[in-house]
């Protein structure tokens, strides 16, 4: 099957993050066995930040602090032609980080 297997999202403005969200269309079934997450540099460069294998219903990726006007999703293996719900991006509190 000949996809397009990548997504890229451009933010409103840069934000800084240490928290990305994925969410699958779990009706449909879960799709995607294997991804990464990348991130445009300051000087126009894509830098991988996460990786995982399955997202289903919400995947949680932690990173380094990073910031960012521009996220890209490579979905590297699916089952079936994957569909995303969702992506999120998120600083932790203060609180999660025991400030």
């Amino acid at each position: 099957m000949d996809i397009d297997n990548k997504v890229i999202i451009e933010l409103s403005g840069s934000k800084t993050f240490d928290r990305i969200m994925l969410r699958e269309p779990i009706l449909i079934g879960q799709r995607i066995s294997r991804f990464h997450i990348e991130v445009e540099t300051s000087n126009g460069e894509w830098e991988q930040v996460a990786s995982g294998t399955t997202i289903g219903y919400k995947r949680i990726l932690r990173v380094e602090p990073v910031t960012t006007s521009k996220i890209k999703l490579v979905i590297e293996a699916s089952n079936h032609l994957p569909a995303i719900a969702h992506i999120g991006v998120f600083r932790a509190s203060a609180l999660e980080l025991g400030w």
